[in-house]
């Protein structure tokens, strides 16, 4: 079984939890460091992102996990609900959907694998929610979007 180690301040939801442990892969906590240079290719490493990371560009070796954790806060003041689209890849040769899913909160998730060399785009979008019989919802759309180049 390998070690993973895992770049973030949260824990990985026990869904989250469940899907590494199927793939063969244990978890243990780590500092919000940047990762060091590894010493031997059997280490994967697990990257985490958030709404925060849009816009961001990484680079992660093949075999390495990228998850992404999107929150439905609403607009503080506001009672204006948002929901998220499950991520995608842009290329699954690059980087494979292990999982992804919206759920009925208006979060989201999902866990991509790098599978080869090249540029992949993880993307999702963010809409606000009507709920009757509040107002039409006047909010932009946001595309959020993370680059992943697999060397």
């Amino acid at each position: 079984m390998k070690v993973v180690k895992v770049i973030g301040r949260r824990s990985v939801p026990v869904a989250m939890g469940l899907v590494l442990a199927a793939t063969g892969v244990s978890v243990t906590a780590a500092s919000a460091v940047p990762a060091a240079p590894r010493a031997a290719a059997s280490k994967v490493q697990v990257l985490r992102f958030t709404a925060a990371d849009n816009g961001k560009t990484v680079t992660v070796d093949p075999g390495d996990i990228v998850s992404v954790f999107l929150t439905s806060n609403t607009t503080p003041g506001s009672s204006t609900p948002f929901v998220w689209s499950a991520p995608t890849s842009s290329d699954s040769n690059v980087l494979a959907e292990a999982t992804s899913i919206a759920v009925p909160n208006g979060d989201a998730f999902g866990i991509f694998r790098a599978t080869g060399s090249g540029s992949a785009t993880l993307s999702a979008t963010r809409e606000c929610k009507t709920v009757p019989p509040g107002p039409m919802c006047t909010a932009p759309t946001l595309l959020w979007r993370v680059t992943v180049n697999v060397q």
